[in-house]
């Protein structure tokens, strides 16, 4: 059952002008307040829309007069990482080169796979990572390549001149120089082809290659092989002291450029949209200032950079797998998977990041449901970093419980008394916490769980048996609050 049919279901009914009152068969539907203000916010809309293009207006599409913000002794813009991914999206909407730079390990390639992947699917292709696929998969494709949304990463300080012009092929028995391609070039050049080329460490790049990109930038080509229209092409540098020798102004020039800047807020917002684990989001929700991006005093250690935070959600994936069937097989482990959590966070973020992100997950496994429910009068005295290690444990506990209620489909009544219990403690904390919480809980619900379960949930939230205070109060106060927030 959708969402929005719920919400409609579970409103008290307005009828003849007053609730539950019969109306006249003459009686005309008079319009909702909602829709008298959708029309009116729609209206400065439709009239920029009804004029020809010559004659818009800044005005016309609203938003705030801002100020440039200057990156330190630069004379380059900055991109947060909210505004990096839109300018991906112009970027590739106009096929402007961008180049971003940035300092090590601030997010700068993981900003452009995750545009990459969404696009893939919101271009209805099958999203692939050059640089991870197997063999055989890149056969297939090269072979079909209108199925496909292509990242194709280039690390440019590991590339030759002779990389952009093919190898000789010494078996051609003809009378003039034939070279072969790599397989990257090749597929770019086909018609249909589609996807992102990204040079990455650009500005460590031989001077060699850089003369070589300037075909590629200027022309579209890459060895005298045009490249497809449906490219674009996103280029990425460090910034810092340690890089001397720039990359010519002849070349960026080329490119619509910007510098990355550590945006907390804008990271988490990313982060959440591109899948990193969900308890290193949350964890890092807790405390931004210190828990995203903070330089050790050693500038060899590691630390919490947005490139180790995504690979050690990576890592976590692939701890969850192990001991998962491990403990499927009956296998038992001298290492404590919270141990193989902690030194796998320290080798990547470092000891002191990796001390206090443990400490934050034993502080979810040390929630008790029950007594959360019982004392739910309470819970918007909590701390700030209790509150989101209790919003991880209940998406938690709400994923278990649908998981076996996605069988029974409408029939709610089945509903197991545990799995009841669950769902009716979830009313009741929504009910309980303040809006900015409520909000937040919900939003990682509909993040983590997979739609079925979510359509279940919302089922008996609406419909099932249970406290009937409880249900109603859910209906009438917690389903119109997040009409927006659920809707597809």
């Amino acid at each position: 059952m959708k969402f929005a049919k719920l919400v409609k279901e579970a409103a008290p009914k307005k009828m003849g002008g007053k609730f539950n009152t019969p109306a006249t068969p003459a009686a005309q539907p008079q319009p909702t307040e909602d829709s008298d203000k959708i029309e009116q916010q729609a209206e400065p809309m439709v009239n920029a829309l009804n004029k020809s293009a010559d004659e818009f207006e800044l005005e016309d599409f609203g938003g705030s007069i801002g100020d440039v913000e200057q990156f330190e002794s630069t004379d380059l813009p900055t991109f947060s990482y909210k505004s990096l991914a839109l300018y991906l999206n112009f970027a590739y909407t106009t096929k402007q080169p961008l180049l971003i730079y940035g300092d090590p390990g601030i997010g700068k390639s993981e900003v452009v796979r995750g545009f990459a992947e969404q696009t893939g699917n919101s271009e209805n292709r099958e999203y692939v990572n050059w640089n991870e696929a197997s063999k055989e998969k890149l056969i297939d494709v090269i072979k079909n390549p209108s199925k496909y949304f292509a990242l194709i990463d280039v690390r440019a300080n590991k590339l030759e001149p002779s990389d952009f012009v093919g190898i000789p092929d010494i078996a051609s028995k003809l009378e003039y120089l034939e070279t072969k391609q790599f397989k990257w070039i090749y597929f770019m050049s086909q018609p249909e082809a589609m996807g992102i080329l990204f040079l990455d460490e650009l500005n460590q790049a031989s001077p060699q290659v850089l003369k070589a990109l300037y075909e590629v930038v200027n022309d579209k080509s890459i060895g005298g092989t045009p490249y497809g229209e449906r490219f674009l092409l996103a280029a990425a540098g460090n910034i810092g002291q340690e890089y001397e020798d720039p990359i010519p102004s002849a070349l960026t020039n080329r490119f619509s450029a910007g510098v990355l800047i550590a945006d907390p807020e804008g990271w988490l917002e990313w982060a959440e949209k591109a899948g990193i684990d969900k308890r290193i989001v949350a964890f890092v929700k807790t405390n931004p200032g210190e828990n995203f991006y903070t330089k050790p005093k050693n500038p060899d250690d590691p630390f919490p950079t947005p490139r180790q935070m995504t690979k050690l959600s990576k890592q976590l994936k692939n701890l969850y797998r192990h001991y998962g069937n491990l403990a499927t097989q009956g296998k038992s482990v001298e290492i404590s998977i919270y141990k193989a959590v902690a030194d796998t966070a320290a080798t990547l973020c470092g000891v002191f990041w990796a001390r206090k992100f443990v400490a934050f997950l034993k502080h979810i496994r040390s929630f008790d449901f029950k007594k959360i429910v019982k004392d739910v009068k309470t819970l918007n005295k909590e701390s700030k970093d209790k509150l989101h290690a209790l919003v991880v444990f209940v998406v938690g506990k709400l994923r278990l419980a649908t998981s076996s209620m996605v069988k029974i489909g409408d029939q709610v009544d089945q509903v197991s008394p545990n799995d009841a219990e669950i769902l009716e403690g979830i009313a009741k904390i929504t009910s309980n916490l303040n809006k900015e919480w409520a909000l937040i809980l919900w939003n990682h619900i509909k993040r983590e769980l997979p739609k079925v379960n979510l359509e279940q949930a919302l089922k008996f939230l609406s419909k099932g048996n249970y406290d009937t205070a409880t249900k109603e109060e859910f209906r009438q106060k917690t389903l119109p609050m997040l009409k927006n927030l659920l809707a597809p």
